[in-house]
């Protein structure tokens, strides 16, 4: 009986640790780098187009224009076919830039979103306010 109680664990241990290295990204994914600009309101652009295949979503960053203090900046990750998951950049939270042109940088958001079958990311403007500012999105992924 101990003994089949030290095997139920020892193999219910080895199915923990191998189901969550799955989850993660060793470096094996060939990188690629996606850059979109988005300026008008009730508008969406296409950062990381729809993609086929498995990999793993990095990060995302945003540099938005001097105008766009106190604007909002959407940002949708479709993974594996489902519904977006909107990240929501507000340009008062993130610092200015200090080379004198008022811009404000987001710096690099880590992310680590593994998906299986596709991936899409799209930059979404609202139509409120309706007003024109720029934000320059980039976005680091890679595919197996």
């Amino acid at each position: 009986m101990r003994i089949i109680r030290l095997f139920s664990l020892a193999l219910f241990f080895a199915l923990v640790a191998s189901s969550g290295a799955f989850a993660i990204d060793e470096g094996q994914t060939r990188p690629r780098l996606s850059e979109s600009v988005i300026g008008f309101p009730n508008s969406t652009v296409n950062l990381v187009p729809l993609t086929s295949g498995s990999g793993n979503l990095k990060g995302i960053a945003c540099i938005f224009d001097s105008d766009s203090h106190f604007r909002n900046q959407l940002v949708d990750i479709f993974v594996d076919g489902g519904s977006a998951q909107t990240l929501s950049n507000d340009a008062v939270f993130y610092p200015v830039e200090s080379d004198g042109s008022g811009r404000t940088f987001t710096g690099y958001i880590p992310m680590n979103v593994r998906f299986e079958s596709s991936l899409k990311v799209q930059l979404r403007r609202s139509s409120s306010p309706n007003v024109y500012y720029e934000a320059d999105c980039s976005a680091s992924w890679g595919l197996d």
